[in-house]
């Protein structure tokens, strides 16, 4: 004879087969992972702050370049604090969906992407440098191009609510993966703006202090779509686990 449990007896196994068969999405809300989205939003907002900047300054209107530069500034403070505050609130001890190495290297590329664009507004306030006339449109093109690689990358790691939320699923697999493939054909395109700056900077007439800094310059709106691609492709390594 099966002998009565008491009250309460095996509530505990109970409220375990609850939370296990909790959906992924309610883990997800419970997650840092909105931090992760947080932190993803503010890249986009700073790179289109230094995109305003560096047309500005193209343009010759120094002035409002140096007010978006610090803004640039400004709001890779503030991402700073949302990146800080989402590491310190990782769980250790709990379920994530994912690894949580993964996660903090996904985090750490998405901050270089903020660390180079606070690095270009730097720059382009040390100096003020005119840019030659058969350039202008050459450097707008770059900044354009990469405003476009970190929207796209930002796309990218907004897919993780999708992919929690499904569990993975095919479909979202795909739409991810479009995505992550677009990232890498934009951050092509930014290498190819970049050779051709290059070239022209190096073959202009300028004098020679200009020439480095501009170099200096491209070279890190360069780094910005090079950083882009590298979170892309740490979400590309979340999904193959």
């Amino acid at each position: 004879m099966t002998a009565k449990l008491k009250k309460g007896e095996g509530k505990g196994e109970g409220e375990m087969k609850e939370r296990m068969r909790a959906p992924i999405g309610q883990i997800y809300r419970r997650s840092p992972f909105n931090g992760l989205l947080e932190h993803a939003a503010k890249i986009k907002e700073c790179l289109q702050e230094m995109n305003r900047g560096i047309h500005a300054y193209v343009d010759g209107d120094f002035e409002t370049a140096e007010e978006h530069f610090a803004n640039v500034s400004k709001l890779e403070s503030q991402a700073d604090k949302i990146k800080a505050n989402t590491r310190n609130h990782l769980p250790r001890f709990i379920f994530m969906p994912v690894d949580r190495g993964d996660f903090i290297n996904l985090l750490r590329e998405d901050d270089a992407v903020l660390d180079k664009a606070e690095d270009v507004a730097v720059l382009m306030r040390m100096r003020r440098t005119e840019i030659p006339e058969p350039m202008r449109d050459e450097f707008k093109g770059l900044a354009d191009m990469i405003v476009e690689t970190g929207e796209t990358m930002e796309k990218v790691v907004g897919q993780m609510a999708n992919l929690l939320e499904t569990s993975f699923s095919e479909r979202e697999r795909e739409k991810t993966k479009v995505l992550i493939h677009k990232v890498h054909e934009n951050e092509y395109k930014c290498d190819r703006y970049q050779e051709t700056l290059t070239r022209h900077i190096l073959n202009t007439e300028m004098d020679p202090v200009g020439v480095y800094h501009l170099m200096k310059v491209v070279e890190r709106m360069g780094e910005i779509a090079d950083k882009a691609e590298n979170a892309a492709d740490r979400v590309r390594v979340m999904m193959g686990k």
